[in-house]
């Protein structure tokens, strides 16, 4: 087949001018051009520097949009491009088009991560649970191949690993399933010594497998809350979870309260209308009480105390996500744990440790086997409002400690919008990268605090950089340039505001960007 790619060319890739000087001297060349696979985008580089990214493929055949991800491990070279196949706008350079033959010479491309063909038994084993209706099969392949991928694990799961989460769709198939989180877990704990030989994604998957309840265990920013969604999605199992805070108390996780559904909800319009019409014609005087038919009568009197009922809502309770979760075993976060008091976290106790029942003011609960608990909590002096989890409690789950992360291009990478993904250059990820490494530096010598390691902010920072305005031209124009960025999404929400240690670093490495 052949193609006809669209290659957007935004103002963040300044390459363009170069091109557009060219494409009017008519003095592009073919063999400037060369496609490079960055995940999750297809990169063209004019001349050695990366000008604008793949939009758009059409299948010169049959003139039908084609998936990006068909071409990704087809990437051709052997490509025409004419003077008039781009387009501009005010003198920059909106885009142009690439002609391009079938002809597969993905090798030559400038590849950064490499797919894993996963096992026979694998997709086997994929398609049962497919055809058993637990699960659909391009989330399933998903899973598969993000347990497979070192990009996301480091160490990519075993297969048998691989094949007990398969097991447990089956045998676990029910009409709710799980969910893909914004963002998976990325991990980067090779300089951890606990973790040098499992990565941590295999080893809380495992744990999960076998019924345990979690305590995930850190400082801000290391992912704890994107481990709870990841192994939730790894396992296809939706969940529910509360934020709890100091002035939670246990009823607020059994109950919730909840309005009482109007009285005159029990009536149809049919019903309803005929109620209003019989109403209608006892004031207007064409009709007396005595007349009514006793079907006429009843239908009346229950509509009116119906109406006299639904003047003012009234308030119930309904189960909490707790009792919502424990019957049906589908997982409970508890997030912000240790910000709950003591006797609204000892609730929690019958349900970590094997109780299979609980007595509830709304009843007897059954507690399902496979239910269990990941609880979050940010630990250190840093954090106020917190309260230390007792023995007792902490008896019951499994710790995991989440350092912080000595690199995160690939979270970066993985957290931020898809528009900022396609918009900005990499380098603006690994700047970012890089003035976190050295923010770390930086507190381990004591000059800064750890509250600069906010790898939210920097996700803020990159996706506020990459927001666009268009102006009376039609041109996009960037809204804020990535420095700024920064200092108003990380730097000012800490304690460090103003420090030159800091204010030098970003000068240093992001510059004018």
């Amino acid at each position: 087949m052949n193609y006809n790619i669209t290659i957007k060319t935004p103002f963040m890739y300044p390459q363009r001018d170069v091109l557009l000087k060219d494409f009017t001297a008519n003095s592009v060349k073919n063999a400037a051009f060369e496609f490079k696979l960055v995940e999750p985008r297809i990169l063209m580089d004019y001349k050695d520097t990366t000008v604008g990214f793949v939009e758009s493929v059409v299948d010169n055949d049959s003139g039908e949009t084609v998936d990006l991800n068909t071409l990704k491990m087809a990437l051709t070279f052997d490509f025409s491009i004419t003077k008039d196949t781009y387009e501009e706008n005010g003198g920059q350079l909106v885009s142009f088009t690439v002609k391009v033959k079938d002809k597969k010479v993905a090798s030559k491309g400038k590849t950064t991560t490499t797919k894993v063909e996963s096992s026979s038994d694998i997709v086997s084993k994929v398609k049962e649970a497919v055809a058993q209706g637990c699960i659909d099969e391009d989330n399933a392949m998903e899973i598969v191949e993000y347990l497979e991928s070192k990009k996301y694990l480091r160490i990519p799961a075993p297969k048998e690993l691989i094949m007990s989460v398969i097991e447990y769709w089956i045998s676990h198939n029910r009409e709710e399933k799980g969910s893909k989180p914004k963002a998976k877990f990325v991990d980067t704990y090779d300089n951890i010594n606990f973790y040098k030989e499992e990565s941590i994604v295999t080893m809380v998957l495992g744990k999960a497998l076998a019924g345990s309840s979690f305590i995930f265990e850190g400082d801000k920013s290391t992912g704890k809350g994107v481990m709870a969604e990841t192994i939730c999605w790894i396992l296809n199992l939706p969940y529910r979870k509360d934020i709890l805070n100091n002035k939670m108390t246990a009823n607020d996780l059994f109950e919730t309260k909840t309005t009482v559904p109007s009285a005159l909800d029990a009536f149809d319009s049919e019903k309803a209308n005929k109620a209003i019409e019989i109403e209608l014609s006892l004031k207007l005087n064409e009709k007396k009480m005595s007349d009514l038919t006793p079907e006429e009568k009843e239908l009346l009197i229950a509509y009116n105390y119906a109406k006299d009922c639904s003047m003012a809502p009234r308030l119930g309770t309904e189960r909490g996500n707790l009792l919502q979760a424990a019957p049906v075993g589908i997982p409970y976060f508890a997030d912000e744990i240790n910000h709950g008091n003591s006797n609204t976290v000892a609730a929690l106790h019958p349900f970590a440790d094997g109780s299979k029942t609980f007595y509830a003011k709304s009843g007897t609960v059954e507690i399902n086997k496979d239910f269990f608990i990941i609880g979050t909590q940010n630990v250190g002096s840093n954090y106020t409002s917190t309260n230390r989890l007792d023995a007792a409690t902490m008896s019951r789950f499994d710790v995991v400690k989440f350092p912080y992360h000595k690199d995160i291009l690939n979270i970066l990478m993985e957290s931020c919008e898809e528009y900022t993904k396609t918009r900005l250059p990499r380098k603006y990820f690994e700047k970012c990268n890089e003035l976190y490494i050295k923010f770390q530096d930086a507190n381990q010598k004591g000059n800064i605090s750890d509250d600069t390691l906010n790898i939210r902010g920097f996700v803020r920072a990159l996706n506020e950089t990459a927001a666009v305005m268009v102006n009376t031209k039609g041109l996009e124009m960037p809204m804020t340039k990535l420095s700024k960025a920064i200092t108003t999404c990380v730097v000012n929400a800490t304690s460090d505001a103003g420090n030159d240690v800091i204010l030098n670093l970003i000068n240093n490495i992001i510059g004018d960007m």
